[in-house]
């Protein structure tokens, strides 16, 4: 079974209501692909953060005017401060325990000015002030995407640091701790709280599995479609371009060699005696010498610049773009020279057996004459068929034809290929 049909991991993952983190693996994936973002609302809400610190000392200067010293420090000496050193901070990596910290300390420190500014207030009451406390904390933890550990120090603090103010807030206004319900109320308020930014964490890392699933999804059908064009592309025993991507690159190339003014070469290879191999010897080493010749044909091109194709049959087609009369008949000696040479050619080593080929060159400037790409290959067919006729295994050049013979090259071959 193939790596790629086997069931992705990712599938099978499934958080549960009380679980929020991913495996380690995709944990830390997670991390890397949504900080940025992440770290870029926490600020924008830190500097929305900047407008309430600045109503809130309006407020106070409103509320508790004796006060307008401790006022200024508190807001403009503690909160905006650590306001605008987080932001700075935050638009850059950093490392975990400083992001953990620029992240809830601007909020914790609004907050607690905020408090200590009503605990001064002559309007204090400690329901009231309790109630504040979870509102804010409600408030903060709603549309900042703290992640779960810095919502749980916030609201840790929040409480401790929080409460200590409200018990100060008590004494100095000798107020009573009635109304215990609201003491209770504010607690379950902020526990529901955390659980809502566990839900939203756990829910934030649903929607990444589900988005890595359809990535990892759309790379299998990308490389399914890839592997399918390959596959049609390719002739299955000898592994070369096919006749019909053939056609279609022949007619590129003659585009391009038009438009750049450069020569296309065409080789026509043929196997000799091909049909008495596989009468001899049966039609698998038949297959095992198309296979063998074609790997011998690869190697003896020019690898980036050469075109490569079973053309049909025991039949090979070379194309060779911006290639002259004598690279193109470089080129086909040194394919036929070696295939010559090659002894075996996957015949077993029980029988080796030699082999030869007939090569017809053609080449043509489809910028310098009125010709056809079809014309190009009747002329290598052509001499193909010349150098069959005239003894095999040697090369044979086909001159680039006039346009009065390029209809007559291309309904004489066929004639030509039945008397051979």
């Amino acid at each position: 079974m193939d790596q790629r049909d086997r069931p992705s991991p990712i599938e099978n993952i499934r958080i549960s209501w009380w679980r929020w983190r991913l495996p380690r693996a995709l944990e830390a994936q997670f991390q890397r692909e949504t900080n940025a973002e992440r770290n870029r609302r926490i600020r924008w809400w830190h500097g929305i953060g900047v407008v309430v610190n600045c109503i809130n000392f309006l407020l106070a200067l409103w509320s508790v005017p004796e006060h307008w010293q401790l006022s200024v420090l508190l807001y403009f000496g503690f909160a905006m401060p650590i306001l605008f050193v987080s932001r700075h901070l935050l638009a850059a990596p950093l490392p975990r325990w400083q992001e953990m910290v620029a992240s809830f300390l601007p909020p914790l420190a609004t907050q607690l000015a905020l408090l200590t500014v009503f605990a001064l207030s002559p309007a204090f009451e400690f329901p009231h002030s309790m109630s504040l406390l979870a509102v804010v904390v409600i408030w903060i933890g709603a549309p900042i995407p703290l992640r779960v550990p810095e919502a749980v120090l916030l609201v840790a603090l929040t409480l401790l640091l929080g409460g200590a103010i409200n018990v100060v807030g008590v004494l100095l206004h000798d107020a009573p701790f009635a109304y215990p319900q609201f003491i209770v109320g504010s607690l379950v308020v902020i526990a529901v709280s955390l659980v809502n930014r566990l839900e939203s964490e756990r829910r934030n890392r649903q929607t990444f599995l589900s988005g890595l699933l359809l990535r990892r999804r759309a790379e299998e059908l990308e490389h399914a479609n890839a592997q399918l064009e390959i596959r049609s592309n390719t002739d299955a025993l000898t592994g070369l371009h096919n006749r019909r991507f053939f056609e279609e690159r022949l007619a590129a190339l003659w585009e391009q060699s038009a438009l750049t003014a450069a020569p296309l070469a065409a080789l026509m290879i043929d196997i000799d005696h091909f049909k008495k191999i596989n009468d001899t010897l049966g039609h698998q080493e038949g297959d095992r010498c198309l296979a063998a010749v074609a790997r011998e044909i690869k190697r003896s091109t020019r690898h980036e610049q050469d075109f490569v194709a079973r053309y049909g049959g025991e039949e090979f087609v070379v194309l060779m773009a911006a290639a002259n009369e004598a690279e193109a008949c470089a080129s086909a000696e040194r394919i036929r020279s070696r295939i010559a040479e090659s002894p075996m050619l996957g015949f077993g080593p029980s029988r080796p057996q030699s082999v030869t080929v007939s090569v017809g060159v053609a080449v043509m400037n489809p910028a310098t004459t009125d010709a056809t790409a079809t014309a190009l290959i009747a002329a290598a067919d052509l001499a193909l068929l010349s150098a069959k006729r005239t003894g095999r295994n040697r090369i044979m050049m086909g001159g680039e034809p006039a346009e009065a013979r390029t209809g007559a090259l291309v309904t004489l071959v066929p004639s030509l290929r039945r008397s051979a």
